[in-house]
Formats: C-alpha cells, structure tokens, sequence
C-alpha cells in the first residue's frame, strides 16, 4: 500500500516475528512459534526488540515526513510532487509505500509513531544520547500537522 498501515488480519498475512527475551525464553517461544507461524521469527533479547520496533515504526515515520518535506518543497518551487514522486520512484531501490500525499492529511498520527518517538527520544537522553534526528522528525511533523 502507499500510506496505508497494514492490519494484519490472518496470521499468514504477518510478515516476520520477533522474539524478545532472555536467550532460553526466546528459544523455548521461538521453537513454539515456528510450529504455527509460517514467516521469518527473529529471536533477541527484549531490549533488542524493543529497539527493533521503534527502528521499524520510526523509518516509516521517518518516510512520511521526508515525503511531507519534498511535497511542500515542491510545491514552493511550483512542481508537481506527483510528478517528482513518479519520476523518483523509477528508480528499482525504491519502493512507493507511504510516499503518496494526495488523500492523507499532512504528517503522522495515530497509536504508535507519535507515542514510539516520543519514547525513544526520552529513552536515548536518559541514557546519555541525544536523538537530533529523531528530535528534527518530531518537531517537523509538528509543523506539517498544525
């Protein structure tokens, strides 16, 4: 989909799983899982998938943003943002999920990626981290939203 949020309705339907834990834990649930899960199951320690949910739901956030960006650069510049996103996604190392504007209200909202950045920016500066780049995605989505 272009800016559609998957719900995952059948469990064939589920791309991968993650399993987070103490090594026995996880492979005690990742040899249960494999016996009715037919995806990818990707074992770790829990702050591993943790982080790894975040990475995930921030790139796409991430995404979104940047397509906000270009589409209001473009159209400062009077071009099309369609046409730069035809042209853009012509290139085969891309992939056109959540790059469409039209039809969607500016920025990102919803139970997870405001909620996630939010969290991982208060955990990244409480262990010593500063999360510039996440801080830039949070402030410029607060501007598209507004």
């Amino acid at each position: 989909g272009e800016n559609v949020l998957h719900s995952w309705q059948r469990p064939e339907d589920v791309p991968y799983m993650i399993v987070g834990g103490s090594p026995e834990s996880a492979q005690f649930f990742h040899e249960r899982f494999a016996q009715v899960f037919p995806g990818t199951i990707h074992t770790c320690t829990a702050l591993e998938s943790e982080l790894a949910k975040y990475a995930a739901n921030l790139y796409w956030a991430t995404r979104v943003t940047f397509v906000n960006e270009m589409a209001l650069i473009c159209e400062q510049f009077g071009v099309d943002y369609e046409n730069v996103r035809a042209a853009w996604l012509s290139d085969p190392r891309m992939t056109s999920v959540y790059t469409k504007r039209a039809g969607y209200p500016p920025g990102f909202d919803g139970r997870c990626w405001p909620k996630d950045l939010a969290a991982l920016i208060a955990s990244s500066r409480e262990a010593g981290y500063e999360p510039g780049f996440l801080q830039a995605i949070g402030e410029a989505n607060a501007r598209f939203r507004s």
